[in-house]
């Protein structure tokens, strides 16, 4: 199998992001560009709208560090379903 060294001063276009393993479709990732949940693109020119793939691979990164806060909302919930399931 080969491997693919990908340049992070590289661009790539909006239906490119997938084959990058962003998880989003392109109108998720025009949505979280909106809620600055996703990096910004850089205009290219009047019809080429593209991310730095270094933006991409930084933004995976974060996304695979984050920590689920709290539990105990979740257990919470499990415990009260048990209870109503044992009624």
């Amino acid at each position: 199998m080969s491997q693919t060294t990908l340049n992070p001063d590289g661009f790539a276009q909006v239906g490119d992001l997938q084959a990058l393993g962003v998880p989003f479709k392109p109108s998720t990732i025009w949505e979280k560009v909106r809620k600055s949940e996703f990096p910004a693109p850089y205009k290219l020119s009047p019809r080429c709208t593209a991310w730095r793939i270094g933006d991409i691979i930084e933004w995976q990164r974060a996304q695979a560090g984050k920590q689920p806060t709290d539990n105990a909302k979740g257990r919470e919930l499990t415990a009260a379903r048990q209870a109503k399931a044992g009624e």
